[in-house]
């Protein structure tokens, strides 16, 4: 399965950064498919598979969990963690604030909470 808009633009905004493994982690994104896709009422799951593992990092599993987004259907807006695992973005967790996902989202507008600062030393490892 392919990657949805909403997905790629979600993986794309946050791979952004500075340093060299977030840009590595940029270029992943261009070359994953989805292995599964779960919908809840709050949000969705998105499993990921690369599709060349030479673009894998060094192994490492953390979470970029600093993005934050609104959408005109979301009254409170939605996270996002994107997880990687082994070196290699894994999976993407979308999630609402007290509200039901409404499914389909027209656009979306995001924003990085916490420091501006975005080089790969601020994610936990």
């Amino acid at each position: 399965m392919l990657l949805t808009r909403l997905e790629q633009d979600l993986l794309s905004f946050a791979t952004r950064g500075t340093g060299i493994l977030l840009g590595a982690l940029a270029h992943q994104v261009g070359h994953l498919q989805v292995s599964s896709r779960t919908v809840t009422p709050a949000g969705f799951f998105t499993n990921l598979h690369p599709l060349d593992e030479s673009l894998r990092i060094e192994a490492r599993n953390f979470q970029i969990s600093d993005i934050e987004g609104t959408a005109a259907e979301l009254e409170h807006g939605f996270g996002l963690l994107v997880f990687v695992r082994s070196g290699q973005i894994d999976m993407i967790e979308v999630f609402t604030y007290e509200e039901r996902w409404p499914g389909e989202i027209s656009s979306i507008k995001l924003n990085y909470s916490g420091s501006s600062d975005r080089s790969f030393d601020r994610f936990k490892m």
